[in-house]
């Protein structure tokens, strides 16, 4: 992950030092991020990092990707995760909340 954040954001990502770990509620068996960052790395990732870049669609990577979502990583994530549960994608809900700009999945609805 670190190397893809200092590729597409040419930052520095040494405040995300952390274990990636997926953990799944007890309750109702989401999926989910075990460590995420506090308002520090947050005011970092989005005042500093994604507000540095005017129009995402510069950035050729993020370009393809809108392009060709079934090509792109993150398509290949989404298939994967449908996959593994088992689930078609057009029964597949997710939730994205993470680093960046959102557009792959504003795109996709």
């Amino acid at each position: 992950m670190s190397d893809f954040i200092a590729e597409y954001y040419a930052v520095d990502p040494s405040p995300l030092e952390a274990e990636f770990r997926i953990e799944q509620c007890n309750s109702c068996r989401t999926y989910y991020q075990a460590e995420v960052g506090g308002r520090e790395l947050l005011d970092q990732i989005y005042d500093k990092w994604v507000d540095q870049i005017d129009d995402p669609n510069q950035i050729p990577s993020h370009a393809d990707d809108m392009a060709n979502p079934r090509l792109s990583r993150d398509g290949h994530e989404v298939m994967a995760a449908a996959s593994y549960l088992g689930l078609q994608l057009d029964q597949l809900k997710t939730l994205d909340f993470g680093m960046g700009f959102g557009l792959w999945a504003a795109s996709r609805r």
